[in-house]
């Protein structure tokens, strides 16, 4: 190890010290501003009348505006920000379903279970999505501030290059690794009678990883695109095909993630000004892919073969804009279902559905198909902890935005070191977790909260280690004493 950087350790403390004191500062006062935003807003609203489904939009929007410019640099860029992700979605997807899902809810090619709510229920839906997003917003700023991180920017050292090289070298490996991993059963893929024989409970703990495994491995696919030449290229594009064709053979809606999940692996490898633009236009095809699972749920056999023949039809029938947004906003009206339809569900169960333990071990097989609107259709998480009552939603969504807080400082560190290739898939299973929470149970979403966490933890180990194993120096360009920190949001622009 460099002897430089132990020379230089007390003054990297002591710039460390003050920029974890200003960021503690920084969080206090923006939640002192975000408290008094939301107090001031529904104090206004509340005099102007009896609550409705657009004030409650209004005073959404302006909390999520008062938060986004307040701690404007406390977390990474939005678009790689699970804090943002996360809480964003939520409000959005509460205004969104407050207002449009009643008149989608009767699209042709919809989900299967579209619940019908009242004009209180809505109301109270969407108070619970907005309650649920400020909560992670609360417990983001606070753990921000009682963990404000001790790690010094530095400039990118061969630490970070002996880091890019190993990924480089192991992404074809891993990417073909993970499309084994994530096939299973190799007859049922191509063949079976059953839609989803195991979607209750009865896979083995194992199969559980292989939905994120396969997600990334598509991403890393993307990367080799980017990054190989000839033959080399041609390999990564019938990997490509072999991804779509295995997600296909699933007949999940896991198929309409892999358009974006190839840009977003693509831009790791060659990133440009137009990375954003790439990832928007990779939206449309994976809409329109979003009606495709509900078509292939109906056909009387299942598997590749069965789904390939019956694609044509599909694509004569045309895919509805409509149903495609019903796809989406199903998660209100599910939500709303498990918080105000379904009979209290026992207070014991919650507990089986955080508990990170396997399910024969957790007791989850027992309760399993009681979990559920339909055969098809899960609880949602957030109408799960709202049917135990709200103080349940406020806990959790608080220790939810504690944990995307570190994982969001973890991806910040790795952006501003050049890293970005650790830290977008990083950020892809922090957005898989909130996917889940919107449209999957509380046992889900918890697992791959887990997930998130873990992953994030090796990762911040791994990167620190070799960054200082590299001989780290103290920043030496021009940084101010209160700039050292990546978590200070005040750090040199790039």
């Amino acid at each position: 190890m460099n002897r430089g950087y132990f020379q230089d350790r007390p003054a990297i403390a002591e710039d460390t010290r003050l920029a974890r004191h200003a960021v503690r500062k920084r969080c206090f006062a923006s939640l002192l501003v975000i408290t008094l935003v939301a107090s001031v807003t529904y104090g206004i609203l509340n005099l102007a009348g009896p609550s409705t489904v657009w004030m409650t939009s209004i005073g959404g929007l302006v909390i999520l505006a008062a938060f986004a410019g307040v701690t404007r640099g406390l977390w990474a860029p939005v678009y790689l920000s699970p804090v943002a992700i996360f809480a964003g979605s939520l409000m959005t997807m509460g205004i969104l379903g407050a207002h449009f899902y009643d008149s989608v809810r009767h699209a042709r090619g919809a989900a299967s279970l579209n619940p019908v709510l009242s004009l209180d229920q809505t109301l109270a839906t969407h108070e619970l999505f907005l309650i649920a997003s400020m909560s992670t917003m609360i417990g983001a700023l606070a753990a921000r501030m009682i963990f404000p991180g001790s790690s010094c920017l530095v400039p990118p050292s061969s630490g970070t290059t002996r880091i890019l090289k190993t990924v480089d070298r192991l992404s074809t490996p891993v990417a073909v690794m993970a499309l084994v991993f994530s096939i299973g059963d190799l007859s049922s893929l191509i063949y079976r009678d059953v839609y989803i024989a195991s979607h209750i409970a009865s896979a083995t703990t194992l199969r559980v990883f292989a939905t994120p495994v396969s997600l990334a491995g598509a991403v890393l696919t993307g990367y080799l695109l980017a990054t190989r030449r000839g033959f080399a290229r041609v390999g990564a594009g019938l990997l490509a095909g072999l991804y779509a064709a295995v997600f296909l053979g699933q007949g999940t809606r896991v198929l309409a993630l892999l358009p974006i999940l190839l840009v977003c692996g693509y831009s790791i490898g060659r990133p440009t000004r137009y990375t954003a633009a790439g990832v928007g236009a990779a939206l449309i095809p994976s809409l329109y892919l979003l009606n495709l699972p509900l078509f292939l749920r109906q056909l009387p056999s299942h598997g590749i073969i069965p789904y390939l023949r019956a694609l044509p039809e599909f694509v004569a029938q045309g895919g509805s804009w409509e149903a495609s947004a019903m796809n989406i906003l199903v998660s209100f009206g599910l939500t709303g279902a498990t918080a105000f339809h379904v009979i209290p569900i026992p207070r014991a169960y919650l507990g089986i559905s955080i508990n990170p333990l396997p399910g024969n071990m957790a007791g989850w097989h027992e309760i399993a198909s009681q979990m559920r609107l339909n055969y098809y259709t899960p609880f949602t998480s957030l109408g799960e902890l709202a049917n135990h009552g709200l103080v349940y939603v406020i806990l959790y969504c608080v220790a939810a935005g504690g944990l995307l807080s570190y994982v969001d400082r973890v991806v910040k560190l790795n952006d501003v070191q050049g890293r970005r290739i650790l830290a977008v898939p990083l950020v892809g299973v922090a957005a898989l977790y909130t996917l889940f929470f919107l449209q999957y149970g509380l046992r889900m979403s918890s697992r791959v909260a887990l997930y998130v966490f873990i992953v994030a933890l090796v990762l911040e180990r791994w990167t620190r280690h070799s960054t200082a194993d590299a001989g780290a120096k103290r920043p030496s360009f021009g940084m101010r004493p209160t700039q050292c920190s990546v978590n200070s949001g005040v750090g040199p622009k790039r």
